[in-house]
């Protein structure tokens, strides 16, 4: 389910923090990894995805847009599955492997790489 909310507390050092939104009355538990995360279909034997660039954090009051599911965490009752400030997101290079080869990203499986332009793919 997609959720708007606003983050209420944040620990950058160990990567973690809530979010409060209506949706989530008990308050929301979210990770770092995912913030703006390149969501995707289970991988196949022998394909591997490398993540390249900018990490991220989230500041305690900024507004985001986020998916959330049922699950118990670290105490709460809800857990962030992807969320998106309302800020330009990092940039990021994707590189998509098979057998240790470097390959197009896979439209046609994942998709479109998602967030406006901000992930690329690796040329080399």
């Amino acid at each position: 389910m997609t959720s708007v909310g606003v983050v209420a507390d944040w620990h950058g050092e160990e990567g973690w923090g809530v979010i409060e939104s209506s949706d989530t009355p008990t308050g929301c538990w979210v990770h770092y990894s995912n913030i703006w995360t390149l969501n995707h279909p289970p991988l196949r034997r022998g394909e591997s995805i490398q993540v390249y660039g900018q990490a991220t954090d989230l500041q305690v009051g900024e507004t985001v847009d986020f998916d959330w599911e049922s699950a118990m965490q670290d105490g709460f009752s809800f857990r962030a599955v992807d969320v998106r400030p309302r800020r330009q997101p990092p940039l990021r290079t994707v590189e998509f492997r098979v057998e240790g080869e470097r390959v197009p990203w896979p439209v046609d499986r994942f998709g479109e790489l998602p967030h406006g332009g901000h992930w690329t793919e690796s040329t080399g």
